[in-house]
């Protein structure tokens, strides 16, 4: 057993270049495992940080009795009947009481009683006019109790120029966002007129900028206290929306769905708002991981190539080896040896490489910016910095490096050493 490891590596170095060459190519592909994990993984990653950072991970709703269709019941009974004809009649539509919710502090103290609820904040949204040197500009106005609305978004530190607890003590104060405050040439301390449907006006002060680099959440949403938006929209004491942060976020479709069934309310998840564009991304990160998965095992076959090569050209010296009295397992362990060399220095050298390419491209400025349709915008390239990765990458390389190594390393210890010592002397 003691001279298995030396002729492994007697061997290794005696086709030094085509090794060189077959270690390169199991580099190259941990490597593009590696990169490709991170980055798309990073990109799938801030997509959800961005949707978390400027939305709660669930939002209950009054339900929405405004799709309902009134003739269901009957389509349903007369499904047998063939040749039944239902005759669509117009609906008129209904107001949107339903949306709001007078008892919000009943209804949360319910919420906050259901496992896995974090925590829960008020909400008032609707859409007003802004205005400032008479150029009006439609927004969403979103009514919050700044030091509850915290517990469940990260929502003071995207704030610039001025801090949440101004926007709690100035009741006609108001929280613009980037874009939208651009567009409308304003800043902080400048002063808005705010105007709703219903013709109400009321002078703001703008307390602070929002800034998320989500382009369409700081082009058209404005942040004002709780009781002033209540005012506004004409719902005094009344929310429409409530928050619910969880103590998982990966579990909130699930938290959602009892929450709905507890409060028998709208329970929107994160996951279900966003499923078209989680799905996107999931697969395009699936085709990518299958690509590079393909360019690993075409380096696992060079490792093969490389072993048949040397079992071809080291016959007589496996001959010779049995003959003195070398196992049949020793020999294959030679050979199982040689490959676990080259993939263990492959899967070094690759790891080494993608974790320097990982952290580089982490700290170059992204070309991605912030605009109409863009989904995921960074200040850097965003990458995934986990270890998982890193062992996936180099685990799949020596699964896959090991399996080639096999049969060669087999067909080695079948040779028959009388058959080669009198083929080499004939």
């Amino acid at each position: 057993m003691r001279v298995v490891f030396p002729l492994a590596l007697r061997y290794l170095i005696a086709r030094l270049r085509q090794s060189l060459l077959t270690i390169a190519g199991v580099a190259l592909g941990v490597v593009a495992l590696t990169v490709i994990q991170g980055m798309m993984g990073g990109f799938k990653l801030s997509f959800v940080e961005k949707t978390l950072g400027t939305a709660p991970e669930i939002m209950v709703r009054r339900q929405n009795f405004q799709n309902t269709d009134p003739t269901a019941p009957i389509r349903s009974g007369l499904e047998h009947l063939k040749h039944a004809v239902l005759v669509e009649v117009p609906r008129p539509p209904i107001p949107d009481e339903p949306e709001r919710i007078p008892n919000g502090e009943v209804l949360e103290a319910g919420i906050a009683s259901v496992p896995g609820v974090a925590a829960t904040a008020p909400l008032v949204t609707g859409r007003v006019v802004f205005s400032f040197s008479g150029n009006p500009e439609p927004v969403v106005v979103n009514g919050i109790v700044p030091s509850r609305h915290a517990r469940v978004i990260a929502f003071a530190a995207k704030l610039k120029g001025g801090e949440a607890a101004d926007l709690e003590r100035d009741t006609n104060g108001v929280v613009v966002g980037r874009f939208l405050a651009e567009r409308m040439r304003v800043g902080v301390g400048d002063r808005v007129i705010a105007r709703a449907i219903n013709g109400r006006a009321v002078g703001l002060r703008i307390v602070a900028l929002h800034d998320s680099y989500v382009y369409e959440v700081d082009n058209g949403t404005v942040w004002v206290n709780l009781r002033r938006a209540q005012s506004l929209l004409g719902m005094p004491g009344q929310i429409n929306v409530i928050q619910v942060k969880t103590v998982d976020r990966d579990r909130a479709e699930e938290i959602a769905r009892q929450i709905q069934f507890s409060t028998a309310m709208d329970a929107e998840s994160w996951q279900e708002a966003q499923r078209n564009l989680l799905g996107l991304l999931n697969m395009i990160v699936s085709i990518m991981t299958l690509v590079t998965v393909f360019t690993m095992t075409v380096a696992g076959f060079g490792i093969a190539g490389n072993l048949v090569t040397t079992v071809n050209e080291k016959t007589f010296d496996i001959g010779v080896l049995k003959a003195m009295g070398m196992r049949t397992g020793h020999i294959t362990m030679v050979f199982l040896v040689l490959g676990i060399l080259m993939v263990l220095i492959g899967v070094s050298v690759g790891l080494g490489g993608g974790y320097a390419i990982v952290e580089g491209l982490s700290r170059v400025k992204s070309a991605i910016k912030p605009g109409p349709g863009v989904l995921v915008a960074n200040e850097t390239m965003p990458m995934v910095k986990s270890w998982t990765i890193y062992a996936f990458a180099g685990g799949f390389a020596f699964v896959i490096s090991f399996l080639a190594s096999l049969s060669p390393a087999l067909r080695a210890a079948r040779l028959e050493p009388l058959n080669i010592i009198r083929n080499a002397a004939g």
